[in-house]
Parts: C-alpha cells; sequence; structure tokens
C-alpha cells in the first residue's frame, strides 16, 4: 500500500488557486505600501509648506510637543478619512470578489477591522516622521524663511 500526501493528489487543481491568493496578498502589500508613501508624501508636503507657521508657533511658545500633537492629529485625521472611505468602498465592492473566496464571507468582520488598525497603524507611523521634523523646525530660522 502506497501513501500519497493529499497536496500530491491534489495539487494541479489548487495551483492557480495558490498563485491566486499569492497575487491578492502581494498586491495587497503593495497597496498598503503606496498607501505609506502617499500618506507620508502628503504629510510631510503640507509640514514643508507651513513651516513658517510652525516657526512662529515655536516662537509664541508651543512646546517640540504641541507641533507633533499638531501634524500627528492631522496625519491621523487624513487617515482616519482615508479608511473610511476605502472601507466603505471595498465593503459594497466585496459582493464582488465572493465567487473568487472559499466558503468566507467577503465581508468578514475580523479582516476589515485588521485592515482598518493596519491602515491607521500606517497613518501614524507615515506622520511621525514629519512631525518630528517640524518639532525640531528652529523658530529662528523658520521666521526668516519666505
Amino acid at each position: 500500500m502506497t501513501v500519497t500526501p493529499f497536496s500530491d493528489i491534489l495539487g494541479n487543481q489548487t495551483k492557480s488557486w495558490q498563485l491566486g491568493a499569492t497575487v491578492f496578498v502581494a498586491f495587497g502589500a503593495l497597496a498598503m505600501l503606496l498607501a505609506a508613501i502617499g500618506l507620508y508624501s502628503a504629510i510631510s508636503y503640507n509640514v514643508t509648506q507651513r513651516t513658517h507657521e510652525m516657526g512662529v508657533r515655536r516662537a509664541l511658545g508651543a512646546q517640540g510637543a504641541d507641533v507633533i500633537q499638531l501634524v500627528m492629529r492631522q496625519g491621523i485625521l487624513l487617515g482616519g478619512i482615508g479608511v473610511a472611505v476605502g472601507g466603505v468602498l471595498a465593503f459594497v465592492g466585496a459582493k464582488r470578489i465572493e465567487p473568487l473566496l472559499f466558503k468566507i464571507s467577503a465581508r468578514d468582520p475580523l479582516v476589515f477591522t485588521f485592515v482598518i488598525i493596519a491602515m491607521l497603524t500606517v497613518a501614524i507611523v507615515a506622520s511621525f516622521v514629519p512631525a518630528q521634523r517640524a518639532a525640531s523646525v528652529d523658530p529662528n530660522v523658520a521666521l526668516r524663511s519666505e
């Protein structure tokens, strides 16, 4: 009697599904990377444009933590709006990919929760570097710019 692994028996039939799942994961990771880069770029550009304002705030007595809080709040708000719009669009479009899933709902609350937490974490991390840069603005240099 020969024992054959189950994966060898169904190997050829499941290869296309495994490839499809791998492609979905790769595109998801790429989308998250692009979202992080885009959010970082938008916040960084905004902080650069507001260098004079940050210098004035620091000159009038704002602490570095106040500036960090201002920039972080803006980044998290921007990320939150993106997560809300993306979540609604994903929820509406979920029925289109339901046939590709095997015995799982395209509107699985656990997946939606994980993605929301992951994207908000990306927003926090992408906001932190520009916030640190904004907090380190020297008021003298910022007031002399423009």
